[in-house]
């Protein structure tokens, strides 16, 4: 008699955590004043799904970051309107890259030193939020990448990071009264509205107003 088999199910790991990132705590900013970002993120990191510390010293950390400007027409596109703002690189840098869409990376100072500090200068007036994002290959399975190994701490498993997780800006602290009520198109024409039950992510962002000198 032939017993079963019993096949191994693989290892895989969702990892939920909490990135803060802070931001110039002001409402309105001057055409030309510099608009600090920064992050610094420990080697040790609470994920929320386990409720234990995981070890990301040697896992390669970088975000997407982009704008908008919500008093206008302009489509929401992958960069949003970046090319409104002039990028100062203190700690870490930015990366543009076009893959249908473009898409702004911020890389840390290291892959040991999760660092960053990114000014951007605004060159327009308007009302904007600008904001950071998990990309695509943390957490989508089928996206068209390589992501079955993100080796971010056991490299037994596969990992990812859920898009559960959070980035939180400021605190939450976000001037969200600055955008509730504003409404924007994708490429497709679809209207996404900013609101209380918004499908954007409004912890991740921070809205302020740009004046004239």
């Amino acid at each position: 008699m032939i017993g079963c088999i019993k096949i191994p199910q693989p290892c895989t790991k969702d990892y939920a955590f909490e990135f803060p990132v802070s931001v110039t705590p002001r409402d309105t900013f001057i055409v030309g004043d510099t608009i600090w970002w920064e992050v610094d993120i420990p080697n040790e990191i609470l994920d929320r799904n386990s409720g234990a510390y995981i070890d990301i010293t040697n896992f390669e950390l970088f975000f997407e970051f982009s704008t908008e400007k919500l008093d206008s027409t302009i489509p929401i596109t992958g960069n949003g309107v970046n090319h409104l703002f002039v990028f100062v690189e203190d700690k870490g840098q930015m990366v543009q890259r076009t893959s249908g869409l473009s898409y702004a990376y911020l890389l840390t100072t290291s892959i040991q030193e999760k660092h960053l500090r990114i000014g951007c200068i605004p060159t327009e007036s308007g009302t904007y939020n600008g904001g950071f994002a998990f990309p695509i290959l943390y957490h989508e399975k089928d996206a068209g990448f390589n992501n079955d190994h993100l080796e971010i701490s056991d490299p037994n498993c596969r990992e990812t990071i859920t898009p559960y997780s959070k980035i939180l800006v400021n605190n939450k602290d976000v001037n969200y009264h600055m955008m509730e009520g504003f409404c924007r198109y994708t490429l497709d024409g679809e209207r996404r509205c900013y609101g209380p039950e918004s499908e954007l992510p409004m912890h991740s962002f921070y809205a302020f107003h740009v004046k004239e000198p």
